[in-house]
This record gives C-alpha cells, structure tokens and sequence, in this order.
C-alpha cells in the first residue's frame, strides 16, 4: 500500500518507512495558550500526555505499549475506531453536499470541455493537499509524537497557538455556512413542491425543526442518517438526472463544446465548494483503526465522487438540463420528481444538526470553556501564577464561569477583598461575566446557554438560506474565498513549514518540497483573488 501511494504522489513520500525516526528541530508554540480544549485520552492502551507550552492536541507516551510507528492505532482497541471500508463510506458521502447540484448549472458559463478540465484538476489538487494534511500529521507523530485528531490541532501543533484559534474560527464559519446550503436547497426543493408557500416562509418552518435536532445530545452519533442521503443523491438526484437527460429532453444544450474561458473563475468557486471534504480529512484518518489506510481512503473517495459528479453533471448539461440554479429544479413536474425533492429535503434536514455539531462543540467551548478541563490550583489570594481569577482545583464551572461549592462566594472575590459580585469567573477572555449577571437563574446552566448558542447558529443558516436565492453565485464566492483558503492555502504552508525542519533531506528533496508547496500556495491565492472578484460580479449582476 506505502508503495502505491509512492507511485501516485511521489512527491509526497520520500521519506523512509523503516529505520530509526529522524530528529527534527522543534516547531512548537513557546507560550502557552489561555483556553484551549484538551484532548482526552481514548483508550488505555497507550497514554498521552500533554505537551509543555501546547494544548488541544496530545503528546504520545510508549510507556504503556503504545507505539508511533506501528502499523495500529494507539487506540485501536477502542470500540468507537471504525474500519476502512466505513470509513470510506463516511468520507465519500461527506463530500456530497448542496455544491454538487449546482455543478451542472456551472457548465453553462464554461462548456463542457473546460468544465471537465477545471473540476479534474480541481479534485486532483484537493487530493494532493489533502495527502499533504495526512503527511503532516504522520511527521508529527513520527518526529516529535504529537497526536493531532483535526484541522485546528494541526496548525496549532506546526504554527502555534492563534493558528489553533484562527483555524478553529474558520472551521465553524465554513460548518455554518455548508449547513446554510443545505438550507438553501431545502427551502428550494420544498418550493418546487409547493409553490404557494414562499421559500423564506419555508426557512422559517425549518428554523424550530433544525434547533430542536441540534439539541438532541445523541445526534453526533447518529453518522448512519447522514448515510442515508448518500442513496438519495446517488440514486434519487444523480440516478434521476440522467434517467431525465436520456429519456425525457430532446432540446439538448446548444454548442455544449465550446470553450467559455470567461466563466472560468464561476466554475472554479463552484467546484472548490462541491469538494466538501477537506476538512473531514484528518477527523476520518483518526477515526481509523489503520494507520496506513487513511490515504487509500481520500483517493478513493475523491476519485469515486469526481468520476460520478463530472460524468452526470456534462451530461445533463449537455442534454439540456444546464438552465436551473439547482439540477432538480430542470426536472419538471410530477409525482416521481417531487417525491425525490421530499426525500433530498428529509436528508438534508436530518443531516445539518450532524454537520452544525462541528460549530456547535467550537462555539461552546469558546464561550463556555471546557467543563472536563482539569482546572489549576490556584494561591492563598485566590490567583492563578500569571494573573486572573482561577477556581480552586477540583471544582467545575457551571454555565457562565459560576463556581460550584459552599465556598464559591469567596472565591468570586478579588484577592483586595472587594464585594463585587460580578466578578464571576471564566476561563476564557470571550465570555464576560457582567453579562451573565443579566441573565434568568434558569439560563445560568451550561445546557441551557449551549442551546441558545444552537438555537442561534440554526437561526444564522436559516437567515441565509430566506436571504440567498442563487445557490450557484452562494457557492462560488465562498468556494473562491473560505474554501480555497483552507483547502489549498494553509495546507500547503503546513506542508511547507514541517518539511523544511528536517535536517537530513537533502537540498533536492527541500528544492521539490518548496517548489510543489509554493505553487500550490500561489495557485491558491491567484484563484482566491480572481475568483472572489469574478463573483463579486456576478452578484452584483
């Protein structure tokens, strides 16, 4: 398997898989972060320790059988590890999304010869950044035994602290807006069904449905029901495109091989955005029980979903169905196609609260810290060593930073023995407490505050998805920006920045590392650029 992966990116793996692990000079923060989560351990069957200066990602201790170069996961024992085969289930349906119905209406603005060349290479480079967020991760662990789980770890482990926060920002801006587009589609595709109920009233419907769902505390592993839209996009929307492009049209697309080069950049957003998966690149791979599986699982994955999204989105559109914003808009009317709208529309509802967990878990901890965190002890004056009120060890913080215990009302004091009870303590600089005192007791739980922070994350994509019209334009500006950023851009300068601290590559292999990584991260930004302001454009038109 090490080998056919050397053969399909080479460029990728020259390091040797056998032998002692290389030393490489550190790349780690020097300071530690304030309010980082802390990764539990997740199995006993080989510890992890955290790491001086660094949190939200763990440090591997062999000590108790664990090992950095084996060919199991420390935690493999563990029931929740799952085996390739779902694995690539998982990840291949996680790249279905709103963006894939909007790519047969990007081939209008480009022809089907440019189309095809845009979105294949568009998937080959996601590929390749996607080995090259797998490459990082296994250097990690082999060079320095660091166990990253996730984007934000990763950039934190190789870049520091505010790389963790701004990556774990961007991670739940990008979750909130995939799951606006699951509303977009939604509401369109309950429209179609019902044309005297307004798209926006149908947002609006969705609003106490979707929040009521985010607050299920088991929907986060419920992963099998948003399994079952990869049948209803497979079999209801892909199947039912080209049973409709063959059987039912007769007016194909006119000229459908030219060339438009100046809708280039709309089908290049429109493309990044379909490629939904990188971001589940790292949390599929840690999942795994195999170490050596993970990047057998992405080519798979995205070559089984390119091969299926290019060949039924040319053919629709050359068969004429490249009018509509969303594809199962151009099917018409009657009771087959309105009752794969329904089913598309149940999937995608069942499948946002499982997507918004990501953001939800993010924002949570942000604003309402880590109730599993081991807190520090803190000095006779009631201060942690660096300033700001700490809770004594022990104890929990209970919604808004209230401490639990008799003597929490002490310790709410500052250490000059002030009486302002507003000074509740927080472990983290985005909640303040003054706010807190404003609230109802009954709002004062944890539970209660994270589902006020669900109930406005749905509100968030619900407003989006009443506001958007144009699913297309939607998924071209934030393919070309947010998508390209963290698809492209940063895995490469991740790649960049942990390959160039190995003192025994040699300068060829350095010169190859720069020169791949560099024009990846100047493609990246050229199309970010071009991309956003050709959508920009098209927006305003």
């Amino acid at each position: 398997m090490r080998q056919a992966q050397r053969l399909l990116i080479p460029f990728l793996y020259h390091y040797p898989t056998t032998g002692p692990p290389k030393t490489m000079r550190p790349v780690l923060p020097t300071a530690p972060p304030t309010s980082l989560p802390a990764i539990t351990p997740d199995s006993s069957t080989c510890s992890t320790t955290p790491l001086s200066g660094v949190a939200g990602y763990r440090k591997l201790s062999s000590e108790n059988g664990g090992t950095i170069n084996g060919t199991t996961s420390p935690s493999s024992q563990h029931h929740n590890k799952t085996s390739t085969r779902i694995a690539l289930l998982i990840f291949f349906k996680g790249l279905f999304g709103a963006g894939v119905l909007a790519i047969p209406g990007a081939f209008e603005s480009t022809g089907v010869p440019l189309g095809l060349l845009i979105f294949l290479s568009v998937s080959s480079l996601c590929l390749g950044t996607m080995l090259m967020l797998l490459r990082c991760k296994e250097l990690l662990r082999e060079e320095q035994g660091l166990v990253v789980e996730n984007y934000e770890e990763l950039a934190g482990a190789i870049f520091g602290p505010r790389a963790f926060r701004f990556c774990r920002f961007l991670m739940a801006t990008i979750t909130l807006i995939y799951t606006s587009g699951f509303v977009i589609v939604i509401g369109s595709s309950l429209n179609d069904v019902l044309p005297a109920v307004h798209r926006a009233v149908w947002c609006g419907l969705l609003f106490p449905v979707l929040t009521i769902l985010s607050w299920i505390p088991f929907m986060k592993d419920l992963w099998f029901v948003s399994l079952l839209g990869l049948g209803t996009y497979l079999i209801g929307v892909v199947g039912s495109t080209i049973y409709f492009a063959n059987h039912n049209y007769d007016s194909p697309t006119p000229s459908p091989w030219e060339w438009r080069w100046e809708g280039a950049p709309h089908f290049y957003g429109v493309a990044v955005y379909s490629l939904e998966g990188i971001n589940l690149t790292l949390p599929v791979s840690a999942s795994m029980k195999s170490l050596q599986k993970p990047p057998y699982v992405m080519t798979m994955g995205v070559c089984l979903f390119a091969g299926v999204t290019a060949f039924y989105s040319s053919y629709a559109y050359a068969a004429g169905l490249g009018s509509c914003d969303i594809i199962i808009q151009c099917l018409g009317r009657g009771a087959f196609v309105n009752i794969v709208r329904v089913a598309l529309a149940l999937s995608l509802i069942a499948t946002h609260p499982v997507y918004l967990i990501v953001a939800s878990e993010i924002f949570e901890r942000a604003l309402l810290g880590d109730p599993l965190a081991t807190v520090p002890p803190i000095t006779e004056e009631g201060e942690q060593e660096g300033g700001g009120v700490m809770p004594a060890a022990g104890n929990q913080l209970h919604g808004c930073g209230v401490l639990q215990g008799e003597e929490d009302a002490s310790r709410r004091r500052t250490s000059e023995g002030t009486n302002d009870s507003s000074r509740l303590i927080t472990n983290d600089p985005f909640l303040f407490s003054s706010t807190c005192s404003l609230l109802p007791s009954f709002l004062l739980t944890q539970q209660a505050q994270a589902r006020i922070i669900r109930a406005i994350e749905v509100l968030l994509t619900c407003l989006v998805g009443a506001c958007v019209p144009n699913l297309g334009a939607f998924t071209s500006l934030i393919g070309a920006t947010f998508v390209t950023l963290i698809g492209f851009v940063f895995p490469a300068a991740m790649w960049w920045a942990l390959q160039k601290e190995d003192v025994h590559a040699s300068s060829w292999e350095k010169a190859r590392v720069y020169g791949v990584a560099g024009l990846v991260i100047l493609a990246g930004l050229v199309a970010m650029v071009v991309g956003t302001v050709e959508s920009v454009r098209n927006i305003a038109k």
